[in-house]
């Protein structure tokens, strides 16, 4: 049997890896969200939540209302670097101004890598772990 797919399957799909990651059920994210017990139930069954739902969706589980909106299929997609570009921004205000340095000279050790790399195979399907990253940041330190 296939499985059923609506146009929010987004959404669908965000809250389930957010619930299986935090450990939460449906009805207890619901009601730490400020929705009915049944509310992401009842997205997850097919039910697309309202703007308020996905504003209180946003705001418990720390992410901007416009990507919840977006999943929900009340905004048209955006292309997925200006979403990143979004996400980053969101988290790095969230951030002390001692980890946004911290933040900072990660990204730059980032693309140093890219950069070193561009080109090179060994790029291709290469993922570097963030305490390689952090190591090489310490490096760059001037202070």
């Amino acid at each position: 049997m296939k499985k059923q797919s609506y146009p929010h399957q987004p959404l669908i799909d965000w809250l389930l890896k957010e619930l299986e990651e935090r450990n939460l059920s449906m009805s207890e994210a619901s009601r730490n969200a400020g929705l009915y017990q049944g509310a992401i139930s009842a997205i997850v069954s097919g039910t697309q939540p309202g703007l308020t739902a996905c504003k209180r969706l946003a705001a418990y589980f720390g992410v901007p209302t416009e990507y919840v909106l977006r999943l929900a299929g009340h905004l048209p997609p955006e292309e997925r670097h200006e979403e990143m570009t979004e996400q980053i921004l969101f988290l790095a205000q969230k951030l002390t101004p001692e980890l946004q340095q911290l933040y900072l000279e990660i990204g730059q050790t980032l693309i140093r890598f890219q950069e070193e790399l561009a080109g090179s195979e060994e790029l291709e399907g290469k993922k570097y772990h963030l305490s390689l990253v952090a190591e090489e940041s310490e490096s760059y330190r001037t202070d």
